[in-house]
């Protein structure tokens, strides 16, 4: 499964949710408190590429062609606001490897930093 980015699948889950808890959702002590444990696991190649940044005439291209993303828990809390409004607080605890390129141009030079 190719991911955009976390949020892309934890913020559909909100519009799935009200007060009460669904499916696939596990409920931690406390109200409004959700885990979706099948969220936790490792996720390949989640960033390829970045929106370069610019800077007067410096530019930084981005990329990371190889990444893992690990996902080690999460939660979810949800609290009822005005009308049919939520407020979410959510905590993730991630790590993750990969190798990160930057071509940098200056000026009309280019150089390329990998690591």
């Amino acid at each position: 499964m190719k991911l955009q980015s976390l949020a892309a699948v934890l913020v559909p889950a909100l519009f799935l949710l009200s007060t009460e808890v669904g499916p696939g959702a596990q409920a931690v002590p406390g109200a409004g408190n959700l885990r979706f444990e099948r969220l936790n696991r490792t996720y390949s190649q989640v960033a390829l590429e970045i929106l370069p940044v610019e800077e007067g005439p410096v530019t930084v291209r981005l990329s990371s062609p190889r990444n893992s993303l690990v996902v080690r828990s999460h939660s979810l809390r949800l609290e009822p606001g005005a009308g049919n409004s939520f407020t979410a607080d959510l905590q993730v605890e991630f790590l993750g490897k990969g190798w990160l390129v930057a071509d940098v141009e200056v000026g009309g030079l280019s150089t390329r930093l990998q690591d």
